[in-house]
């Protein structure tokens, strides 16, 4: 996925509502050497899973580090983007169906 918002993503839909999951989603995102996510918000939470690499969150206000292993809670309304490092980053995301595009 690219777009002027975002770069080296790829995206692999694990188990959606189209799989019969009730409440949430499971998604797998690759993230290429420097590329990143959309910085943005809404209305739900979600919670990610650094498989491997690493890179930061991007907030607001700061921007954290992160390394294979570590879970990170976004909050809903809470302003976030994701930046892989130079060896890039693959993580699990998982959001409330409606959150699903």
């Amino acid at each position: 996925m690219e777009d002027s918002q975002m770069s080296g993503i790829r995206f692999h839909p694990m188990l959606t509502a189209s799989d019969g999951t009730p409440s949430f989603a499971m998604r797998v995102f690759e993230i290429s050497p420097g590329g990143y996510t959309p910085l943005h918000e809404h209305d739900w939470e979600h919670e990610v899973y650094v498989i491997s690499g690493s890179g930061s969150v991007v907030g607001k206000e700061k921007e954290t580090p992160v390394e294979k292993g570590d879970f990170i809670l976004v909050m809903p309304m809470e302003t976030h983007q994701f930046r892989a490092g130079r060896e890039g980053m693959s993580m699990i995301c998982a959001v409330p169906n409606r959150g699903q595009k």
